[in-house]
């Protein structure tokens, strides 16, 4: 009677080993104790969890996790309020900006592009017409025929 159960559960067990290893896993294996397993446990690519541990020992691990998991959107919160708060300082200094420049703004980035274009062109022609056509810069310099 005893050999038939001892097969039966090597059976059993070879079953769930055969189950456990088309999920990807190893079977978990009881060591007569329901609170007590021996398993292998990939977290996260770097962290392994294997050999022995209780059922506390996996639910400490599961709640360390979740500690670091808020503390992570705890951290995306503080980073998302001092962008915030950066964002208020920045209106506040070009509002500042705009009374002490006497009205001048830079609204989009073409005000701010126009005029330096505008003066690098000034400067350019009024170094040709100083300096020559020899020191011109590469654009305006012409190729030898």
């Amino acid at each position: 009677m005893q050999v038939r159960e001892k097969r039966a559960s090597k059976a059993t067990e070879d079953k769930a080993k055969q189950i456990a290893a088309a999920a990807g896993g190893k079977a978990a294996q009881s060591r007569g104790d329901l609170n007590e397993k021996e398993f292998v446990c990939e977290t996260t690519p770097n962290t392994k969890i294997s050999g022995k541990a209780d059922v506390e020992e996996i639910q400490t691990k599961i709640r360390s996790l979740e500690e670091a998991l808020e503390n992570n959107n705890q951290t995306i919160s503080d980073l998302q309020n001092s962008v915030t708060a950066f964002k208020i300082k920045f209106e506040e200094f070009k509002e500042s900006s705009d009374r002490k420049l006497g009205g001048f703004r830079l609204e989009d980035e073409r005000s701010v592009n126009e005029p330096i274009a505008n003066l690098v062109q000034t400067l350019t022609q009024s170094f040709d017409e100083h300096f020559g056509r020899e020191n011109a810069s590469h654009e305006d310099r012409e190729e030898p025929t």
